[in-house]
C-alpha cells in the first residue's frame, strides 16, 4: 500500500483557472501594465509579446485552500530571457517572490509554488526580462493545481511530470519539502519506501525514523525502517535538495512487510 497520492497515477488536480483573463486576450482587461512600451497582442487573443522593461499585474485571484502550483505558459523566440513571478497580497504587505522562470524557444507551461499563499487573495505580478533585442511571449497565467492532493507543501514547488504510468515528482528549482497525510499502517509493516533518481540529496522521514541518501543516475529505493508492531498513524516527510541535474521521485510511501515484498495493493 502507499500513502494517498504516493503513486502519482492521476494528473494534477485543477483547483482554479487562475486570474481573470489569465489567457491574456487582446487588451489585457483587468490587468495593470507598468512600463513605457505596451505589450502587443498576439493573433487570435492567445497572449501578448513583451519587449523592454514592462511589468504585468493581474486582477485579484483567490487561491483555493490546498493550492500548490500556479502554471505560467511562456515562450522566448530568441531562446533567452527570464520572467520573475511574485504575488501581491490584496490585504496589503510586500510582494511574495514565487519563482524565476526561464522560457525557451518552444511554448512551455512552467510551475511556481503557491502553497504558502493558499486560502488568500492575491494579484500575480509578472516581470519579464527579455534578452537584449528580443522579446518574451506571455501566453497564459493559470491554472492553479494540486499535483499532490492532500499533501502539505512547506517549501518549494511540487511538480509532477511524465505520462501516465511514468509520472514522477520532479525537483529542479531549489529545495522541496512535502508531507503526506497521516495514515494507520498494518502492525506487520516494516519499511516505508521512496524511489529516487538523479542528482541531489533526499531525506525521508516516517514516524521517528529518518534515512538520507544521495541520488544516482539509476533508480534506487530508499527504505525507512519502522518500529516492530508500531501502532498509531504515520506520516511521510520528503526533503529533497536537487543538484544541477535535478531529482526524480516516484512510488512515495510504499509500505513493505519485508524488503522487496509489498504490504498490499495501493489505492490510486
Amino acid at each position: 500500500m502507499a500513502v494517498p497520492g504516493g503513486l502519482l497515477g492521476a494528473p494534477p488536480r485543477v483547483l482554479s483557472p487562475g486570474p481573470p483573463a489569465g489567457d491574456l486576450p487582446a487588451g489585457l482587461p483587468g490587468w495593470d501594465v507598468l512600463g513605457r512600451e505596451a505589450p502587443v497582442a498576439l493573433p487570435a487573443g492567445r497572449g501578448v509579446v513583451v519587449r523592454g522593461n514592462v511589468t504585468l499585474v493581474s486582477p485579484p485571484v483567490a487561491l483555493p485552500a490546498g493550492a500548490q502550483v500556479l502554471r505560467v505558459t511562456l515562450r522566448a523566440a530568441g531562446g533567452d530571457g527570464l520572467v520573475e513571478v511574485s504575488a501581491r497580497p490584496v490585504s496589503g504587505g510586500p510582494d511574495v517572490p514565487l519563482g524565476a522562470l526561464e522560457p525557451g524557444r518552444a511554448r512551455r507551461s512552467l510551475p511556481v509554488g503557491v502553497a504558502a499563499l493558499a486560502g488568500t487573495t492575491v494579484r500575480i505580478v509578472l516581470d519579464p526580462v527579455p534578452a537584449l533585442g528580443t522579446a518574451i511571449e506571455v501566453l497564459r497565467v493559470g491554472p492553479v493545481t494540486a499535483p499532490l492532493p492532500r499533501w502539505s507543501v512547506t517549501r518549494g514547488t511540487a511538480e509532477v511530470a511524465g505520462a501516465r504510468g511514468r509520472r514522477t515528482l520532479r525537483v529542479t528549482d531549489g529545495r522541496l519539502v512535502v508531507r503526506s497525510p497521516t495514515r494507520r499502517l498494518p502492525t506487520a509493516a516494516r519499511f516505508v519506501t521512496v524511489d529516487v533518481r538523479g542528482d541531489g540529496l533526499v531525506r525521508v522521514t516516517a514516524g521517528a525514523r529518518r534515512v538520507a541518501a544521495r541520488a544516482t543516475a539509476a533508480w534506487r529505493t530508499m527504505r525507512v525502517p519502522l518500529r516492530a508492531r508500531r501502532s498509531g498513524p504515520v506520516a511521510l516527510r520528503l526533503d529533497a535538495t536537487p543538484g544541477l541535474g535535478g531529482l526524480d521521485l516516484r512510488r512515495l510511501g510504499v509500505v513493505l512487510r519485508t524488503p522487496g515484498r509489498s504490504g498490499g495493493s495501493a489505492p490510486r
